[in-house]
């Protein structure tokens, strides 16, 4: 008997949280979200990388008040299944938790931030600036594809929140030691962090492993260049011009600057908000390096743009 009403689940799984929507494949609407805990196969446990994208998926079914074989497809946008093990590896974890006869689809993170801005359309080039950083591109729905960067924060992905904050932590300890200028980032740092004593950031920075914990001090970057801090506005620009060469290696390698047609090119990742002043820095060096670029933000969340694809 045919399913009523078949659902796909759009997931999004990421290195600092999980989230899920369920979307009605007839009317294309998104009936139910759900969010849960990280779910990166490279930097978390796998086995609780596993929970949390199941707790993800059981949520977003009772929320829509609907059961696991009401649900023909489930397309996934994560970090760090590129192996073909390891995406079969996901697909059965799947199938056993859903039924058998479910599709299941992954794709990299980047390609559904990439949908999110185009309207699931498969052509242009996207740049993800949070935890860590990459761009990303494709053409012709798929036909060919490059990415630069995101080779993760061991390999200090440039203009990432990780590279961000790391830069922070030693301009503090420089400013503390006498090796390096003033900044505001010292007390503003300390602060944050409810540490009294610049010394203890020490203590704090090894107590326990975690690339997000550096990569959240980022926004207290941009905090202290926007008031005029010329050691965070150094540390932006940086990232800056990282970002800017990641994004023209993709333009190069696919070809997308040549004209006359402009390409979308969305900004995406919790660094690159419309309006920071990092995205600002950004912008400037974009418009005037690659004028073809048709500049946009993500329209949905990369989980309803998962569902798209």
């Amino acid at each position: 008997m045919a399913l009523i009403n078949p659902l796909c689940l759009g997931i999004d799984a990421g290195s600092s949280k999980t989230t899920a929507c369920a979307m009605d494949v007839r009317t294309r609407v998104v009936v139910a979200r759900s969010m849960s805990g990280p779910c990166n196969w490279n930097t978390s446990d796998r086995s609780l990388a596993k929970g949390e994208l199941l707790k993800a998926i059981a949520e977003c079914l009772t929320q829509a008040g609907r059961s696991p074989k009401d649900v023909t497809t489930v397309c996934i946008g994560t970090a760090g299944v590129d192996l073909p093990e390891d995406i079969a590896v996901l697909q059965n974890t799947l199938k056993t938790e859903l039924h058998e006869g479910v599709d299941v689809v992954v794709y990299s993170d980047a390609v559904t931030a990439l949908a999110s801005g185009t309207g699931g359309v498969l052509h242009g080039c996207v740049l993800i600036a949070g935890t860590g950083t990459v761009a990303f591109g494709m053409v012709d729905g798929g036909r060919a594809q490059a990415r630069a960067s995101g080779w993760g924060p061991a390999f200090m992905d440039g203009g990432s929140g990780y590279d961000l904050g790391a830069r922070a932590l030693a301009a503090v300890a420089k400013a503390h030691d006498g090796r390096g200028a003033d900044t505001l980032l010292l007390e503003a740092v300390t602060q944050h962090l409810g540490i009294s004593r610049p010394e203890d950031l020490i203590r704090w920075a090894y107590s326990e492993h975690g690339w997000s914990r550096i990569a959240a001090l980022a926004p207290i970057v941009v905090e202290c260049a926007a008031q005029g801090d010329s050691v965070a506005d150094t540390i932006l620009k940086h990232g800056v011009g990282e970002l800017f060469r990641a994004v023209k290696a993709v333009t190069l390698k696919l070809d997308l600057e040549r004209p006359p047609h402009p390409f979308r090119l969305v900004l995406a990742g919790g660094l690159l908000t419309e309006g920071c002043l990092y995205t600002q820095y950004l912008l400037e060096v974009l418009k005037e390096a690659v004028p073809g670029a048709d500049i946009c933000y993500p329209a949905v969340d990369p989980a309803e743009a998962a569902a798209w694809l």
